[in-house]
């Protein structure tokens, strides 16, 4: 949030901003019945939709939220 609100205060002439290439690479452990308790990555992800939805009332021009893809995942946690 803080670095959007910096961006609209900084650079008000901006182009339309997207998101990208965000995420949390963690190794997971499969459980007993082959699942994986996904919560933390999904805490991640809300708190950062909800930041994202703030700065937009707030009219930051931010358009897009893009997350990691399940193969950058396994780039970047196990590689």
């Amino acid at each position: 949030f803080d670095m959007l609100m910096l961006i609209k205060r900084d650079y008000p002439n901006a182009p339309t901003i997207y998101l990208t290439e965000n995420g949390m690479a963690i190794k997971e452990q499969l459980n007993e019945d082959y699942t994986v308790d996904d919560s933390r990555r999904i805490d991640f992800i809300d708190q950062h939709l909800e930041k994202v939805l703030k700065a937009r009332k707030a009219r930051v021009n931010i358009q897009g939220y893009f997350v990691w893809s399940l193969q950058d995942q396994f780039s970047w946690a196990n590689g």
